[in-house]
Order: structure tokens, then C-alpha cells, then sequence
């Protein structure tokens, strides 16, 4: 199985011309077929964008991260901009898998942001399947259930800018035709959702495609005379900020690799040889390279929360040690405000207030702060939101 894994190892090593600082990543892929070269591309590819995200970097796509040319043996990297130079340090094979340890050149000027440090509350929800009568093959029918476990598993492990605090096993009813507009006000469901769980986001799902290449061996003695078909993976993707109502990220993922079992075979889906046949590796990769754009998209994303009580003078919010929290840090009391635009849809907002709040005390979850002028405590009510501005 393939799991981003970074490196908590930061080379402070500055090049005399650049002053950037190089940091340490590795990245892995499964090989699919025999196919090194092309592992070895995914594996790098991975490592470097690793590497940004451990920076505090904000990063789309490859092409946009870097200026020149890397290559290394047949593989190369059209890069345009904030990574200078990546050299690779090591390259293992285990099984199936290859693994690359890189060192990249970084401009933390350009890379880090003022909410680097501070991880946001994320719920998830079970993936949704679409493609209901291909998942009929295998007994594949529970996929959702199963990847979106990975997911939040693998992000709390190894999420630097995300904290995922819960995950239901409910299919929403998200209607994504409804986020026709990134700034368009967030619908009732995603507000409401992450209202009751005391998160920032959520990201809902839907598997589309797990359709077939060719066609299945229909009896058992073809099983030998035939390759395996290869069948598709299809992912979208929506993480929608709740408290704003933005759509940060909207992304479809596709993959496809040889289904290894037989027609009739009804597959676990949480056993080991499922994830690590060649189709499940391949949906490892896919939910490796989303935990990696959550990560990126998140890195410079604004941590908020909201106020849960106010007591004297002080306050309580739902953000704590678990967002990067600390004793000292100041936030800001937000607003929000919704208008028209001139596309005719309704846009929201959130609008800083003069009241500020410095933390006192930080706890897993939440946190008390008291607001800086007292003589402001009135205009502070529980539901307000309030941002990250200042860190120590």
C-alpha cells in the first residue's frame, strides 16, 4: 500500500547564492506491470510535493512549483518558480514498491504563510458510489466505506495541515451542481455539518467509475489464457469550507490497474490482499495524492473556529492544542456578510472585526481567550467565528 509519508527531518543547510533551506521527502509508488520508470516518476513526483508541503507550500500542480528542468535518468520535472534544486538521495525497492528520498531546495519566504503552522478541523463523510452495478463485481459494493476509513486514517497520521476530528458513516446528500461558484454562500448542508461537530470543513465524495477495460473471463478456464482486464477508479472530490462557505477544492482522481481476481469472487475489501493487489494499490495512490493536495491546499488556508461560550471575560472556542493552538496566540472576531453579485447568485463574506483575542488557555479541543479591550466583551455572543491571525 502506498502512504505519503513526510519526513519530519528539516536540513537546515542554506546554498550561499539562494539562502533557501533544503528539506528532506520521500515519496512512493506502487509498480504497476513491471513498469520502474514510471514508479519512479509517481514516487518523485510525490517526494517533491511532499517536500512543499512540509514547507507551508501552496501547490495545484507539479508544473507550477519549480523553474527549469530536474532530470534524473529518464524522468524529468518541468518546474516553474519557488523550488530551486532537488537532488535524489536514495532510491529502495520493497516488493512492489519503490520509494525515493529526495533533498529540495525551498524559499521559505515564497512558501511559508502566516497559518503554516495551524491544522484545520476536517470532517469526513463515507464516499458515495455512484457506479453502483460495476461495484456488483467483486462485491466491491462497501468501497466507499472502506476508502474514505483510509483517508481519515492516514491523515491523522500524517496530515501536517489538517486535524480530522470525525468521520460518519452516513452517505450525505451533497448536491455539488449547487457550488456552480467558488464564493457562491455555502448551501444549508455543508454549514449545518460542520456547525454540529465543531469542525472548519468537510469533504464529501463520490466514486463514479469502477468499469472494466475489456471483459472478465466468463468461465474458469479462460482465467488462464487471458490478462487480467484492467478496471478504473474514478474519484471526486469536494472540500468546502463551512464556516465561509467557500468550495477550496473540487478535484477528480483517476486510476486504473489490473483486477487480479476472478469473475464470481465476492473480495474483502479490509484484507491485506486486496490492498495489495495491483488495483488496490492503485486506489492507495489515488488516496495518497488527495491526502497530499488536502495537505496543500490547507497550508495557507486561514484556521477558524467558533465561539462556543462566553463566560466574565473570557470566551471559549472550539479550536485547541489539536489545531496548533498555543497559550499567547491572538485571534480575530469575524463577521459575516452576505451580497449580491452581479451574476445574480448570493455571495458571502467574512468580514474582520476591531476585536481581538489573545489565547490564555489551550486545551485538546477548544480554548479560552479574553479579548484584548474589555470594553468590547459586549459585542462578542456565542456562534461568532473567529480567525488565526497571530501566532507566537
Amino acid at each position: 500500500m502506498m502512504r505519503n509519508k513526510l519526513l519530519a527531518c528539516l536540513l537546515l543547510l542554506f546554498s550561499a547564492p539562494s539562502l533557501g533551506i533544503w528539506y528532506e521527502a520521500e515519496g512512493r509508488a506502487a509498480i504497476y506491470s513491471g513498469d520502474v520508470a514510471s514508479a519512479r516518476e509517481r514516487a518523485t513526483q510525490q517526494a517533491i510535493q511532499n517536500a512543499l508541503v512540509l514547507a507551508g507550500g501552496t501547490v495545484t500542480s507539479l508544473q507550477e512549483v519549480a523553474a527549469g528542468k530536474i532530470v534524473n535518468d529518464q524522468f524529468e520535472i518541468r518546474t516553474a518558480g519557488t523550488v530551486r534544486d532537488v537532488r535524489v538521495l536514495s532510491e529502495r525497492r520493497s516488493g512492489d514498491t519503490l520509494f525515493i528520498t529526495i533533498h529540495a531546495d525551498l524559499f521559505p519566504q515564497q512558501l511559508q504563510c502566516q497559518n503554516g503552522r495551524s491544522r484545520k478541523s476536517l470532517l469526513l463523510t463515507r464516499f458515495k458510489v455512484n457506479d453502483r452495478i460495476n461495484a456488483r463485481t467483486g462485491s466491491i459494493d462497501e468501497i466507499g466505506l472502506h476508502t474514505s476509513q483510509w483517508l481519515y486514517d492516514h491523515l491523522r497520521a500524517e496530515s501536517l495541515h489538517s486535524y480530522p476530528k470525525r468521520w460518519l458513516n452516513e452517505i450525505s446528500t451533497f448536491n455539488p451542481s449547487l457550488y456552480n461558484n467558488r464564493s457562491v454562500v455555502s448551501p444549508l448542508l455543508p454549514l449545518v455539518v460542520t456547525e454540529k461537530t465543531n469542525t472548519q470543513l468537510v469533504l464529501f465524495a463520490e466514486i463514479r467509475d469502477l468499469s472494466f477495460n475489456g471483459d472478465l473471463p466468463v468461465r474458469k478456464w479462460q482465467q488462464w489464457l487471458y490478462s487480467p482486464p484492467e478496471r478504473n477508479f474514478e474519484l471526486m472530490v469536494y472540500l468546502i469550507d463551512g464556516i465561509s462557505g467557500e468550495l477550496t477544492l473540487e478535484r477528480s482522481y483517476r486510476s486504473k490497474a489490473p483486477w487480479e481476481f476472478k469473475a464470481e469472487e465476492a473480495v474483502a475489501l479490509g484484507s491485506r490482499q486486496f490492498w495489495e493487489s495491483a488495483y488496490g494499490n492503485a486506489v492507495s495512490d489515488v488516496m495518497s495524492q488527495l491526502l497530499t493536495d488536502i495537505d496543500t491546499t490547507l497550508s495557507c488556508t486561514p484556521g477558524r473556529g467558533r465561539i462556543t461560550h462566553v463566560r466574565n471575560d473570557a470566551v471559549e472556542v472550539d479550536i485547541g492544542v489539536s489545531n496548533g493552538i498555543r497559550v499567547g496566540d491572538r485571534l480575530t472576531l469575524l463577521h459575516r456578510a452576505a451580497h449580491d453579485g452581479q451574476d445574480n447568485q448570493q455571495h458571502v463574506r467574512l468580514l474582520p472585526t476591531t476585536v481581538q483575542l489573545r489565547i490564555t488557555e489551550s486545551y485538546q479541543n477548544r480554548a479560552v481567550a479574553r479579548v484584548t479591550d474589555p470594553a468590547l466583551l459586549s459585542g462578542v455572543q456565542i456562534h461568532d467565528l473567529v480567525e488565526l491571525t497571530g501566532t507566537l
